[in-house]
């Protein structure tokens, strides 16, 4: 019998997740909705139809019991109804990939490819970091998931997989926005004590990601190209040029002054160069070496460079041989073995927010 009366009823129930994966032990509070708010409060009844899976009391909270699968109900006296499906999980190794699939690809994993990453932790082929890795440079990821993806909601899914809780920190954005690649900001997520703590809670080792590609490896020198791309060539970098670049520097191969002549001598510069002005040429110097904006009035800005023109010196090499910064000078980093000889290449290797220039690489968990 329904109620009389001018108070509604309920005619819509939701349970705030239509599924969740469960290992053996675990238990997960369930909450729910319904509509119209100013219904008359209804009496719930939560229901399970595999009690040797999981069961659930009269709140909503479920224990996770053996593996396999049950279905949540919650219904009010009206048999209005909202269901949850619950698939448990044998082992941990189980949980931790299907997170991964859950987070990273948005759908749980098939058969094959669960048993694949498990066996792999299972028998010491792969760390909780290099599945992560991965899943990052999976065909489905980088062809399906990563091109929709904003930075932002990039570092939100890093902090909820790597790290298992909702955070965003402008800091990496800024990074990614430089010129960062997304696997390596991933890397210094998983060089975090959280995520050492996550994989323990799995039981398996974290291990690091290989970075088996050289723009992945460092992104002070990925930024580095990466800045030169768009003062030189008017475009972005595309993804071989920039692993070309990379690698030679990693290598030792090139040094920063070598690569930024090299981008000058290129013939697409030569073309730009040609349509420019030398103010407008000037500014593409400032762009691409010292990474900000040329000051028209100030002393040594652009009247100075003009007026070098005019006396036919190349400006890139007036650049170049200019003091660098005193913590660039201390660096061993391979890229910096002409600067510690031959004092050269003005070139600012900083965060570009300006805070960050000492930070070292996997301090995810300085980040809040």
């Amino acid at each position: 019998m329904f109620p009389t009366g001018d108070a509604p009823v309920v005619d819509t129930l939701s349970i705030t997740q239509a599924s969740a994966t469960m290992a053996a032990g675990d238990m997960l509070a369930l909450s729910y909705s319904y509509l119209p708010v100013n219904a008359v409060t209804p009496s719930l009844t939560w229901n399970n139809s595999h009690t040797a899976v999981a069961t659930v009391n009269s709140c909503g909270l479920v224990s996770a019991k053996s593996s396999g699968t049950t279905t949540i109900t919650l219904a009010t006296e009206y048999n209005v109804r909202a269901t949850c499906t619950i698939s448990v999980l044998a082992t941990p190794l189980e949980v931790f990939v299907t997170r991964l699939y859950q987070n990273l690809l948005g759908r749980n994993p098939d058969p094959q490819g669960l048993s694949y990453w498990c066996d792999g932790l299972l028998n010491g082929t792969f760390t909780g970091a290099t599945v992560v890795e991965g899943f990052l440079n999976s065909n489905e990821f980088k062809g399906s998931i990563s091109p929709g993806l904003t930075d932002e909601a990039f570092v939100r899914i890093l902090y909820k997989t790597l790290f298992n809780r909702d955070a965003f920190d402008p800091y990496w954005f800024v990074l990614l926005k430089a010129g960062a690649t997304r696997v390596s900001v991933a890397a210094n997520f998983a060089l975090s004590n959280e995520f050492s703590n996550l994989c323990a809670s799995y039981k398996i080792t974290r291990g690091t990601f290989l970075l088996p590609n050289y723009q992945d490896k460092d992104w002070n020198v990925t930024m580095f190209v990466y800045r030169l791309y768009e003062p030189f060539l008017g475009k972005r970098p595309d993804t071989n040029g920039l692993e070309y670049w990379c690698k030679h520097i990693l290598l030792g191969t090139f040094t920063g002054d070598q690569v930024a002549l090299g981008f000058r001598d290129s013939d697409n510069f030569k073309g730009l160069a040609s349509t420019l002005t030398d103010a407008q040429y000037i500014a593409a110097m400032y762009e691409a070496m010292l990474h900000r904006k040329a000051d028209p009035n100030a002393p040594g800005g652009i009247p100075y460079w003009q007026d070098v023109i005019n006396k036919n010196i190349s400006v890139i090499a007036q650049f170049i041989s200019k003091r660098i910064p005193n913590w660039l000078r201390h660096s061993r980093h391979p890229l910096y073995r002409e600067y510690h000889t031959g004092n050269k290449f003005v070139f600012l290797f900083q965060h570009p927010s300006g805070n960050h220039a000492h930070r070292r690489c996997g301090s995810a968990e300085d980040h809040p």
